[in-house]
C-alpha cells in the first residue's frame, strides 16, 4: 500500500505540475494579450491624434478658402449695392419732386424720415459729382456707363411711354 500511496502522490504531484504549468501558460498567453491589447490601442490613439489634426488642417484650409471667397463675393457686389442704393435715392427723390413732404413719403415709403433725408442727400451728392466725372474724358474703348433706370437691361416704369390703347381707357 505505501507503494500505491507514493505512486499516488507521484501522480498527484505530476498532475499538479501539469495544471500549474497550464495555469502559467494561460496567464502568459492572458499577459501576452493585453501587452498586445496596449500596444493596439496606443497606436488607435496615435492614428485618431493624427486623423483630428488632417481634419482640422483641412477644415482651417476650407474655412480660409470660404472667407477668401466670401470676401471676393462681398467686393463683387459692392458695386451692384452701390447702383441699387443710387436708383433707390433717385425714386425717393423722385417721389419728393411731386411736392410730398418728407414725413409722408417716409410715411408711404415705410422709411424713417432721416432715411428719406439721407436719400436726398445722396442723390444729390451724386448728382453734384456727376458732371465732374462727364467733363473727364473717357479712354478709348471704355464701356458706356448704366443710368440706375437701366438696372439689369430693363426699363424704368418712368422710362416706359403709357399709351391709350384700344379698350384700355386712360385713368
Amino acid at each position: 500500500m505505501a507503494e500505491n500511496r507514493g505512486t499516488r502522490q507521484l501522480s498527484a504531484r505530476g498532475a499538479a505540475r501539469l495544471r500549474a504549468a497550464e495555469l502559467a501558460e494561460q496567464f502568459e498567453q492572458a499577459a501576452a494579450r493585453r501587452r498586445q491589447l496596449a500596444a493596439d490601442v496606443l497606436v488607435a490613439q496615435v492614428e485618431l491624434e493624427e486623423h483630428s489634426a488632417e481634419t482640422e488642417r483641412r477644415a482651417a484650409k476650407l474655412l480660409a478658402e470660404a472667407k477668401q471667397r466670401a470676401a471676393k463675393l462681398r467686393e463683387e457686389r459692392a458695386s451692384q449695392a452701390d447702383v441699387k442704393r443710387a436708383r433707390l435715392d433717385a425714386l425717393v427723390v423722385e417721389l419728393l419732386d411731386t411736392g410730398v413732404t418728407p414725413k409722408e413719403a417716409a410715411d408711404r415709403l415705410g422709411m424713417t424720415p432721416a432715411e428719406v433725408r439721407q436719400a436726398k442727400k445722396n442723390h444729390d451728392a451724386a448728382k453734384a459729382a456727376a458732371p465732374a466725372a462727364a467733363a473727364d474724358p473717357a479712354p478709348a474703348g471704355a464701356g458706356s456707363a448704366t443710368v440706375p433706370s437701366q438696372q439689369d437691361g430693363e426699363p424704368a416704369e418712368q422710362d416706359l411711354a403709357l399709351t391709350d390703347g384700344p379698350g384700355s381707357a386712360a385713368v
